[in-house]
């Protein structure tokens, strides 16, 4: 894999690695890398480019690895007893198909962990009080500090919504969380009272919006 100007060997076995950090532009790792091409040799040492690491290497392959269009790295594979051939380069290819895919699906994960960290700072430091929570259970999954300051509680994750919401309002307030399952915009703001801890009532500005994975976003500010 690239690092820098210097291709670096992360994995390798059969023979002790004289050429783990190779510059970019030297070798047939490079060439391949480069032209993003894979490379069959049948007879490596007539190649001005190969880096000899084994005498008795008598053939080798290269293939380019990819994430989302990208050469990151190459496989190399090298053989000492019998010539490989373009049904090896085939398998070598496949195989290294399964790698692009797993590397890819670790990127994703990778970027969604970051944005999900951007997220929650940027939520944790709202002015605004923010939930998230279950459209059918109504379960919250999620409270910032400002919501629990605002209500006044500990712990509001596990905590029904309907434990929040007054008994005139309630069923205002499910009609426009069943708005928001059916896939409608965000809803409008709207003088809604919460229940506090302390028994009293948080008279509050709220609205609501539909997220991914069936959760629903609701921020609140006391009203003035």
């Amino acid at each position: 894999y690239l690092e820098g100007k210097v291709l670096v060997a992360r994995h390798h076995r059969g023979y002790y690695l004289n050429y783990a950090r190779i510059p970019l532009g030297q070798g047939v790792t490079s060439r391949c890398y480069l032209s993003g091409h894979s490379i069959l040799l049948q007879n490596p040492t007539q190649d001005p480019d190969f880096l000899v690491v084994n005498e008795r290497v008598c053939s080798a392959l290269f293939v380019p690895i990819r994430v989302r269009g990208e050469v990151v790295g190459t496989v190399n594979v090298e053989e000492d007893k019998r010539l490989l051939d373009g049904a090896d380069l085939e398998l070598v290819e496949a195989a290294t198909a399964l790698l692009q895919a797993t590397l890819e699906r670790l990127q994703t994960l990778n970027s969604l962990a970051q944005s999900e960290q951007r997220f929650r700072t940027l939520v944790e430091h709202l002015p605004l009080g923010v939930l998230l929570f279950d459209p059918g259970t109504l379960e919250i999954r999620y409270a910032n500090p400002k919501m629990h300051e605002l209500l006044g509680v500990k712990e509001l994750r596990g905590v029904s919504m309907a434990q929040l919401w007054t008994g005139d309002n309630t069923h205002h307030v499910l009609a426009r969380v069943e708005r928001l399952r059916r896939g409608e915009p965000g809803l409008p703001w709207m003088e809604q009272p919460l229940h506090k801890a302390d028994g009293g009532l948080l008279e509050a500005e709220t609205t609501g919006l539909a997220l991914p994975q069936d959760c629903l976003l609701y921020t609140s500010d006391a009203a003035d």
